[in-house]
């Protein structure tokens, strides 16, 4: 996602996913997107036709 994560986007993901507890998107949340996505646009970036990208958002919160 090239244009970025806030709250509002970070939130309706969540949200999306089934996380409606979430009360407030803080800035490290906002920060670990921001990386992830960065991240797996890189990857998808470099790989090869052949090879399938992996899902960043898929790994621990930790």
């Amino acid at each position: 996602m090239t244009a970025g994560w806030d709250a509002d986007s970070v939130g309706s993901l969540l949200r999306a996913l089934g996380l409606d507890g979430v009360e407030a998107v803080n800035s490290e949340l906002i920060a670990d997107f921001e990386q992830r996505s960065s991240a797996a646009e890189s990857l998808e970036r470099s790989l090869t036709p052949e090879v399938a990208p992996c899902n960043v958002f898929d790994a621990s919160w930790e």
